[in-house]
């Protein structure tokens, strides 16, 4: 490890409450510790971010693209706005993380934790990348996949995840229902 990667990683750690906007692009920042860090809008592009320690850590607008998160604790970070398109999150926890907004685009997630993890909002998740990770029904997915658990037992679930259908436009969704023994149709 070069004295500029220590030098970046240890600035990093220093400053970690007030890290917002700041360039590591590129850096090495592995096996940092920004427990509660507040990185909101930082650019670590491409950042080598490898068991690096995240929990609670505001990341919100971050630039993550093509980051390396790999085996990362991320668990309970915000993720809002984040754009983590290309990067690399395999084995990482992201359990309880609220990613609102995050641009998945093309994300690896072999094995990552998102036990709990707001997704509801997220932008571009596959079904693949879904499928590669470990989820509970705490999960929250965006309304353009659909979940289907098939069995929850003590040895684990299983479920399918599919792409729901795009809505036409204009029409309005409508449903039906009985009340009083009357039809009644919502529009």
């Amino acid at each position: 490890m070069s004295n500029q990667e220590i030098s970046d990683r240890e600035k990093a750690e220093a400053a970690k409450k007030n890290l917002q906007g700041a360039h590591f692009s590129g850096s090495d920042l592995s096996e940092a510790d920004l427990r509660r860090g507040n990185l909101a809008g930082a650019d670590l592009s491409g950042a080598n971010l490898t068991e690096t320690r995240f929990q609670y850590a505001d990341l919100s607008q971050a630039n993550l693209k093509q980051a390396r998160l790999n085996f990362a604790n991320l668990s309970e970070a915000k993720l809002n706005e984040a754009n983590l398109s290309e990067a690399s999150l395999k084995e990482a926890d992201l359990r309880f993380a609220t990613l609102n907004r995050a641009d998945l685009t093309l994300a690896r997630m072999e094995g990552a934790n998102l036990s709990g993890a707001d997704l509801r909002e997220s932008i571009n998740l596959s079904c693949e990348q879904i499928e590669s990770a470990l989820i509970d029904k705490k999960t929250r997915f965006p309304d353009y996949l659909q979940i289907t658990w098939t069995y929850a037992g003590k040895h684990g679930a299983n479920y399918h995840c599919k792409l729901r259908p795009a809505e036409e436009p204009n029409k309005k969704k409508s449903r039906v229902h009985l009340h009083d023994s009357k039809l009644f149709k919502q529009e």
